[in-house]
């Protein structure tokens, strides 16, 4: 990855970063989609907060450390706080649940608004309204047109799996940690990457 930081968010070059990391790590992130897929529906989506704080562990870890492997450990090493992980997740659903009852196009707004929500809540250590709120604001700031388009893409990759049954859950585990390496990207890219311009928007980090 280009370590010079991004103010705006580079479409082509999150892609790109997203697939040097997945081919190192093809078979390990598939195994990860595939407990992900199983833990999150045995439990009632109860552990689908923590293990998506597992993956930002595992994918910012695997961006800022290229020469290790991915393992499948990094997955289930970000459970505490578990109850503000549960809390983010099911306040996110909500969300996005209510946006989907007033039509479609409004799914797509809160979705990129909120972008960047569980990156936060795990990088910087915020509470859920915190994550939320500050995902918000950064994606204002940084452009709402590009991350909806990405926002757009990342969709297409995670749901595309659910119309080739009956191998839906095959494609899916692979596609499925290629849309997270390129949310972690741009988080990457936008965030982590920002010479001050956020600061205002994000202050210190924790």
């Amino acid at each position: 990855m280009n370590d010079s930081p991004a103010s705006a968010l580079d479409i082509g070059a999150c892609l790109n970063d997203a697939i040097e990391v997945y081919k190192r790590n093809w078979i390990v992130l598939a195994v990860c989609a595939l407990l992900f897929d199983l833990l999150t529906t045995f439990t009632l989506g109860i552990l689908a907060g923590p293990l998506i704080a597992g993956w930002c562990h595992l994918t910012l870890k695997a961006f800022a450390h290229p020469d290790r492997r991915a393992e499948v450990g990094d997955l289930f090493s970000a459970m505490h706080p578990f109850g503000r992980r549960v809390g983010l997740f099911f306040a996110y659903a909500f969300l996005t649940i209510l946006s989907f009852l007033c039509l479609v196009i409004p799914v797509f707004i809160t979705t990129t608004f909120f972008f960047y929500a569980f990156l936060l809540s795990y990088d910087r250590d915020l509470g859920v309204v915190d994550s939320l709120k500050k995902s918000f604001r950064v994606v204002q700031q940084r452009g709402f047109g590009p991350h909806l388009l990405l926002n757009v893409i990342l969709l297409a990759l995670t749901l595309a799996p659910l119309a080739m049954a009956p191998f839906s859950l095959l494609i899916g585990i692979f596609l499925l940690p290629l849309a997270i390496l390129i949310e972690t990207a741009a988080y990457i890219r936008v965030v982590r990457q920002d010479q001050g311009s956020l600061a205002g928007v994000l202050g210190p980090a924790s």
